[in-house]
């Protein structure tokens, strides 16, 4: 297979469904071809940049639409083709998320064996109304990102990095970002370092620096209805609209109780279980297991005078612990993009609370560990997934399990 073509030759293909990681998928002569920029239904010229290992499929990028869907639309950023930030630009919004609504069915019932309602979809979030208010607001999909690291070229000029690979796209702009970070003048200097960092808080002015640098003092977020410390190059929701919606997910499907017990594992800040003990008109015994140092003095900071315990550790390693689980009535976690895996979604199976909230960044990661409930007898009661990445392919879920 690997010689029927080559890097640098153009394939015209028919485009087929859409495939998690931003891409379609294709095929020419019986090879596999991921197409990016391209849309399921439309004929497409492509340009071969990768052969997969032992050439069980290719690469391309579409640099021709010979017949156009009907949901495309042109780029708003006139480098969507060259950078790695985007990857629906050419899709209307409303098109992008019923792309994301399609790779969130597949991960479901391929690796999780769950057939999601019709009705299921991915939905927009709109963010604060004080962006509105100021004249800050952005058209629909843009201008949503709040925080994130920027790449230098060598003439020190900053961009986002070309899809799977190291060069700079140095655009002058970045229509993802907040409107506010105008005022921070990222792309207007040149920069003495390999990385920059920007962020645009709730509260106060946005600010750009230079990854890996001396700490800064931590900012103030607004969430939940109180504000939050959160450290400037540290987790945050990069969405301004994302931790009030997921928050409210999450209370919605666990509807915690006072005298219950709560765990919230990879807790960063505290935004999960301190705002659910702050919805509870009574004591929730909370627990916030975080395995990063400085998030867990400002989760104890963000926890005031209200009871929570915080704790340092590898979560992995602490719900191994004899008893570290022991009589939660309800987990709320948000792993790292590959999932909690496994051993800590056993664990907290084992611990038998009454309901699991799961919140997940990465679809496929999802199911698997939504399999792994259903092997230990917990199984998915309810599914809800939001936009908070508007022109890429990622997408947020969150997942409510319970005891069968």
């Amino acid at each position: 297979m690997s010689g029927q073509v080559a890097v640098g030759d153009l394939l015209d293909v028919e485009v087929g469904p859409v495939a998690h990681g931003g891409h379609c998928v294709a095929r020419h002569q019986g090879q596999v071809v991921f197409v990016r920029h391209a849309l399921p239904g439309e004929t497409v010229r492509a340009r071969v940049t990768q052969i997969g290992r032992k050439g069980r499929f290719v690469r391309a990028d579409a640099v021709e639409v010979l017949t156009a869907s009907p949901a495309r639309r042109e780029p708003p950023c006139p480098v969507a083709a060259q950078c790695g930030g985007c990857d629906w630009q050419h899709a209307t919004p409303r098109a992008a998320r019923g792309l994301k609504t399609a790779v969130v069915r597949e991960a479901m019932s391929r690796f999780a064996g769950v057939e999601l309602d019709a009705s299921f979809e991915v939905r927009p979030v709109a963010g604060p109304r004080e962006r509105a208010a100021a004249g800050t607001e952005a058209p629909e999909g843009l201008g949503w990102r709040t925080r994130g690291t920027l790449s230098v070229d060598p003439s020190g000029r900053v961009g986002f990095l070309g899809h799977r690979s190291h060069r700079v796209v140095a655009a002058g702009q970045c229509l993802q970002l907040d409107p506010r970070l105008e005022r921070a003048d990222l792309f207007g200097r040149t920069w003495p370092a390999a990385r920059v960092d920007f962020v645009a808080p709730s509260v106060g002015e946005p600010l750009a620096f230079v990854a890996g640098g001396a700490p800064l003092t931590p900012l103030t977020e607004r969430a939940a209805g109180r504000e939050w410390s959160v450290a400037a190059d540290g987790f945050w929701q990069v969405h301004p609209g994302a931790a009030d919606a997921l928050v409210e997910q999450v209370r919605s499907m666990l509807e915690p109780q006072p005298g219950e017990r709560l765990i919230d594992l990879y807790a960063g800040v505290g935004l999960f279980g301190l705002s659910l003990a702050g919805a509870v008109d009574g004591d929730l015994d909370v627990t916030l297991v975080e395995g990063d140092r400085r998030a867990c003095d400002l989760a104890r900071q963000n926890a005031g005078e209200r009871p929570a315990t915080v704790v340092r550790a590898d979560v992995d390693r602490w719900v191994g612990r004899a008893g570290a689980l022991a009589g939660a009535d309800l987990v709320v976690l948000d792993p790292p993009r590959t999932g909690a895996k496994a051993a800590v979604v056993a664990a907290i199976a084992q611990a038998g609370p009454r309901a699991v909230a799961y919140v997940a960044c990465d679809p496929v990661a999802l199911a698997r560990d939504v399999a792994t409930f259903t092997e230990h007898g917990m199984d998915l009661v309810r599914l809800e997934a939001l936009d908070l990445f508007p022109t890429t392919h990622h997408v947020e879920c969150v997942a409510m399990l319970a005891p069968r």
